[in-house]
């Protein structure tokens, strides 16, 4: 789609500034976007290209993690737009005016981002009960997990919902990975999950890396945000098979028969002065009978944040709070063509960590290679030839000093140095267009761009 081209090279623009003149585009866009909310241009109907490439890409994986988690977009700033829902869901937009967005992050089990295959939206009227939407996104990952050898479900605290067990007790759907937030009653004896676990003996430890996570301020309820390197939560780990009682007011609709799972607890006993201990209790259909089954549980759930960097890129790197138009229908068009864009950054980032030795001309286009090329020779360095090169240089973009005894760049300064990289690029190509390859050169050089 030409007007994706088009807004990936100027992410944060407009698509009106991202066009750069190119009327035919322009009007495109805006015909597309404006279309009568009658017509079949819904957010699902745009994203189905990427989502049959997101398909491709996880038949390739041995596990894939299809992470399911919402997040608000405010527009309070244009309280004008119609259609808008009160949001407040977030401690930090209460009585505020957006659009709750749903979405499900496929990521490969060495992190690599892999796509979005699916978004939904909610807004007056169209949210529907709270398990809905996670169950809709569970059973969608089921239509997706064809040709894959693993695919499991994931999901945060939200996703703790007994419908989505019971479901998944009944149906034959993908393997479920949540975050437990209800101490729930275990079979006829009246136990309670979260008593179970703690009292339970401890049967291993694992290191967990936080790896720029704040899973402290998770720990708290808060959301998690990148930062320094948190260093590594030293935790004793317990696991168990248990069968969770279906709730009194459920028990018309699913019965007696209880759901059984498996429980994996993390805790850190040993945090450092003043920190918040790190705490995971999770439930899974997944086996968690010996050591090994138990932290590979953990190393996928770790995984889950990938979610939360993209929704960051969402927002802050790509603006998706921002987009200019009337209605809600019109803003959720807009946004599901955003969020490829926000994927391909987040793909870019933690390909640049995982795969350094590719070369830089399978991730990057000749204008982008040519903006990389000339501010390393500002840098008395080399033209990036690996990925590793290309994703330090595009650092430095966004402010990475790159010394010798500097940690690995931040994600927020990669997201800002891909944005700078793109408007760069597209200043490139608008002035091949209107004046030929010499004055690119001429640009570059002069330091304009």
């Amino acid at each position: 789609m030409r007007c994706v081209e088009f807004q990936a090279k100027a992410s944060g623009k407009t698509f009106f500034s991202a066009a750069a003149g190119d009327w035919a585009a322009v009007t495109g866009y805006y015909r597309l976007i404006e279309k009568p909310d009658e017509s079949k241009v819904a957010p699902e109907a745009i994203l189905a290209t990427h989502r049959a490439r997101t398909e491709q890409r996880m038949r390739k994986q041995a596990t894939v993690l299809c992470i399911q988690d919402g997040t608000d977009l405010n527009f309070a700033p244009h309280p004008l737009r119609e259609g808008l829902d009160e949001i407040g869901k977030n401690r930090n937009s209460k009585g505020a005016l957006g659009l709750h967005l749903h979405s499900t992050l496929a990521v490969a089990g060495d992190g690599i981002p892999l796509g979005v295959p699916r978004i939904e939206f909610s807004g007056p009227g169209d949210e529907g009960p709270k398990p809905g939407r996670w169950l809709r996104g569970w059973r969608d990952v089921g239509e997706l997990k064809a040709g894959c050898a693993r695919v499991v479900s994931v999901m945060d605290l939200e996703g703790d919902i007994f419908e989505l067990f019971a479901a998944r007790r009944d149906e034959d759907g993908p393997d479920l990975l949540v975050r437990a937030q209800n101490d729930r009653s275990l079979g006829p004896g009246g136990s309670k999950l979260f008593e179970d676990l703690h009292g339970s003996p401890e049967r291993a430890r694992m290191d967990i890396p936080l790896e720029f996570l704040s899973a402290r301020n998770s720990a708290r309820g808060q959301s998690a945000s990148p930062g320094p390197d948190a260093g590594v939560a030293s935790a004793a780990l317990h696991w168990m098979e248990v069968d969770l009682a279906v709730p009194e007011n459920l028990r018309g609709e699913f019965g007696t028969r209880p759901c059984r799972m498996r429980a994996v607890h993390a805790l850190e006993d040993r945090p450092p002065d003043g920190a918040e201990p790190l705490e995971w209790m999770l439930l899974t259909t997944l086996p968690a009978g010996t050591e090994a089954e138990a932290q590979d549980i953990l190393r996928m759930y770790r995984l889950r944040w990938r979610i939360e960097d993209w929704h960051r890129i969402l927002t802050s790197g790509c603006k998706a709070e921002e987009v200019a138009f009337r209605t809600a229908e019109l803003i959720k068009r807009a946004a599901a063509i955003i969020a490829v864009i926000a994927w391909r950054l987040a793909a870019l980032t933690h390909l640049g960590r995982q795969a350094p030795d590719l070369d830089a001309v399978l991730m990057y286009s000749e204008a982008e290679l040519a903006v990389l090329g000339d501010f390393a020779r500002t840098r008395k360095a080399g033209p990036p030839e690996t990925l590793y090169d290309a994703m330090t240089l595009v650092a430095m973009l966004g402010g990475y000093l790159n010394r010798k005894n500097d940690g690995p760049p931040g994600r927020q300064i990669q997201w800002d140095g891909q944005i700078r990289l793109a408007q760069r690029a597209q200043m490139v190509e608008e002035s091949k267009a209107l004046a030929g390859d010499s004055s690119v050169w001429k640009l570059l050089r002069s330091g304009d761009i």
